[in-house]
């Protein structure tokens, strides 16, 4: 999904603010609103930013209903890069219509109406704990789902052994030299399926996808919000600092 992706597990409520797609440019997110016309929303189980700090300071919410939920951040703002999922908590009422909304506005001043997403919540695979997906969680990851999640948000394929875009002659050195090498366990070096070490089935994935790249995805480019009641958010920049203002309309 090349898009800003609420999350919303309707079994259970649980929901979460994800930038999973390397296709878009990282928003500094200054303040997010979900809404529901029907009150699907639920305000005691919501974990919000400012409770849990997980998108740094600064963050105060707004006036939480069953109908919206909003925070906003009036001193800084808080870069969505590649690999970042927050949890929000249980925000969604289980069986209730499924008509939520998601906007969010930017430093920039836009404000912009994200993709909202019913089903599992992703586990971003950041094994090596350095904040985002990237090429070095190839060094870490344990299995073949943690591995295809890594290597869809880099947008590349397996045999791709150093996350670089392409699967090129440099991975098949790295396998050829440590093929049949019991200790070498790990996918980036080599052990591409992650069972048995390196051997003839991961040769033969390599092959397969050797000199080859996914198909490009179209970007997606959010669209602008044109849904009035409710709020509003747009940036001022007043003297050394930045303020956030809420209008109603």
């Amino acid at each position: 999904m090349n898009d800003i992706v609420l999350h919303v597990d309707s079994t259970d409520g649980s929901a979460a603010i994800a930038n999973l797609s390397k296709f878009i440019e990282a928003p500094d997110l200054t303040s997010y609103a979900v809404r529901s016309e029907t009150g699907a929303l639920t305000t005691g189980t919501w974990t919000s930013f400012a409770d849990t700090g997980a998108a740094g300071q600064g963050w105060r919410e707004a006036n939480p209903t069953a109908n919206h939920l909003a925070e906003l951040n009036l001193e800084s703002a808080s870069s969505l890069t590649n690999g970042t999922l927050i949890h929000l908590g249980n925000i969604f009422s289980p069986g209730a219509a499924q008509d939520l909304l998601f906007e969010y506005t930017t430093l920039a001043g836009e404000l912009l109406r994200g993709t909202v997403q019913y089903g599992f919540i992703p586990t971003p695979t950041d094994c090596n704990s350095d904040g985002q997906v990237n090429a070095a969680d190839l060094t870490c990851v344990s299995d073949v789902a943690e591995r295809d999640m890594v290597l869809a948000a880099l947008n590349t394929l397996a045999g791709d052994l150093d996350g670089d875009g392409n699967v090129a002659f440099s991975d098949f050195l790295t396998l050829s030299a440590n093929f049949n090498d019991p200790t070498k366990t790990g996918y980036a070096e080599g052990n591409i399926d992650l069972q048995n070490g390196v051997a003839f089935a991961d040769f033969l994935v390599l092959s397969t996808n050797f000199n080859k790249t996914p198909e490009p995805l179209a970007v997606a480019v959010p669209e602008p919000s044109t849904l009035g009641p409710l709020w509003i958010a747009s940036l001022a920049f007043l003297r050394r600092g930045r303020r956030l203002m809420i209008l109603e309309i």
